[in-house]
């Protein structure tokens, strides 16, 4: 009889390493967060965004071992990747700056309100 939840061996390997390298991500996040980007081990070594890179790179690795796998589709990634790119801008505070014509179209059309609400055309009632 096979596992509840049907992963292979390897499925559930892969996941664990990916699993395993996010929460290092946020560990650093979390040093980042209370000793600033420039700051290190009182002991010494690398500094807290040497850390964040470091494992960054690590995810990577683990996205790449899951691709290859098979486990997940670059495409479908891409698409996460670019709808996040179009719907992050309306929440944030203080990084609009890095999306100066979100308020325009992308890659699909999908045109933004006239800035009062910064909604997309489809979903805006202000006109």
């Amino acid at each position: 009889m096979g596992h509840f939840n049907k992963l292979t061996p390897a499925e559930a390997e892969r996941l664990s390493i990916l699993a395993e390298e996010c929460a290092e991500v946020i560990q650093v996040i979390g040093k980042i967060q209370r000793h600033g980007f420039d700051s290190c081990h009182p002991n010494g070594g690398p500094n807290n965004r040497s850390l964040l890179e470091k494992e960054l790179g690590d995810v990577s690795a683990a996205k790449y071992l899951m691709l290859e796998s098979g486990d997940v589709d670059d495409d479908a990634i891409g698409q996460g990747f670019t709808d996040k790119i179009f719907s992050i801008p309306r929440y944030l505070h203080h990084n609009k700056h890095l999306f100066p014509d979100y308020r325009q179209t992308d890659n699909q059309d999908r045109e933004r309100c006239c800035g009062d609400c910064d909604m997309p055309i489809t979903e805006c009632d202000c006109n």
